[in-house]
């Protein structure tokens, strides 16, 4: 059994890792896929709605997370929707550029997801002593910031 210091250890390594491969719709973190396999972290899936993504195989390379609570280190994408306005606030970003090139419009979703009720019930509960990553989208791509898909 591990030393509450190296949990800790770990869980901090973990929290560093986990807000920069808070990968969403529209490529703000292009970087994420490749860190993703670099640190083997599986898939959380269904990741994305019909017509999520242009890429014909958005995650290759990545592997599926296999049953849940899982324990290790996963990859899951908040869709903040299409590039859309409500109440006069510029919201969404377009499926990621299929080129090597960073997303240039849309919003910035990365603020916008990780204190959403799903997002932060996921947080929660991967950062506790013992914790697993846990589905809390019932099942469906996860959504945050007023969206609800397609």
């Amino acid at each position: 059994m591990a030393s509450r210091t190296e949990v800790e250890t770990v869980r901090a390594f973990n929290r560093f890792y986990t807000r920069r491969m808070g990968l969403t719709r529209g490529g703000y973190a292009k970087q994420s896929l490749a860190e993703a396999r670099v640190v083997g972290a599986r898939l959380r899936r269904p990741a994305l709605d019909p017509g999520g993504s242009l890429h014909r195989r958005p995650f290759f390379g990545i592997p599926s997370i296999p049953s849940l609570p899982w324990g290790g280190n996963a990859l899951v994408l908040y869709d903040t929707g299409p590039l859309r306005t409500v109440g006069g606030t510029l919201f969404g970003t377009p499926p990621a550029p299929t080129a090597n090139t960073i997303q240039t419009r849309g919003v910035d979703p990365h603020a916008l997801t990780a204190f959403g009720p799903q997002a932060a019930a996921q947080i929660s509960e991967f950062l506790e002593l013992d914790g697993a990553f846990v589905d809390t989208c019932g099942g469906q791509p996860c959504h945050a910031a007023g969206w609800t898909g397609p």
